[in-house]
């Protein structure tokens, strides 16, 4: 007999009334899956390799909220000392430490340099994705196919107004 799954592929928020309201979304519960589901593409892909072997898998920060934590940080943060210890001088006029703050998370987002440690393990309002990253360039279809799954479904909005 022919196996039939199901795929959740987005959360939905039923009512919201007279509030503001966010939403965080944090990957890293979903690096165990995706370790999973890869092991087992290199199983059927007859390799016997380990997954570590042919993919990185991490988490990391959306852009912009690295942007505002770099820029304003948050309670247990301070903006002036994380901006210097990225070597970004809090002095700066605005749009020059703009800038400064752009270049920094670009060099972040292209993994030529690290997160801050501070940053690292703060989890509170910071939009996190999933990274998979094919270190053979055989499996890159497929990610780009499993990309395309995730975002497929099209929504719209509803109100009863």
């Amino acid at each position: 007999m022919d196996k039939v799954i199901k795929i959740p592929v987005h959360s939905q928020i039923d009512v919201i009334t007279n509030s503001s309201t966010e939403i965080f979304v944090h990957s890293e519960n979903s690096i165990e899956p995706a370790r999973e589901l890869l092991a087992e593409l290199l199983k059927m892909d007859g390799s016997d390799k380990k997954v570590d072997d042919v993919f990185e898998i991490s988490t990391r920060m959306e852009e912009w909220n690295l942007e505002q934590m770099i820029e304003y940080g948050s309670e247990d943060i301070d903006s002036d000392e994380l901006q210097e210890e990225l070597g970004i001088d809090p002095k700066l006029p605005y749009k020059e430490k703009e800038k400064e703050i752009k270049r920094v998370v670009k060099e972040i987002m292209d993994g030529t340099r690290s997160v801050p440690e501070v940053l690292e393990d703060y989890d509170s309002r910071i939009q996190t994705f999933l990274v998979v990253k094919s270190k053979d360039p055989k499996y890159d279809k497929f990610l780009d196919l499993l990309v395309k799954l995730v975002y497929s479904p099209d929504w719209y909005e509803y109100s009863n107004n």
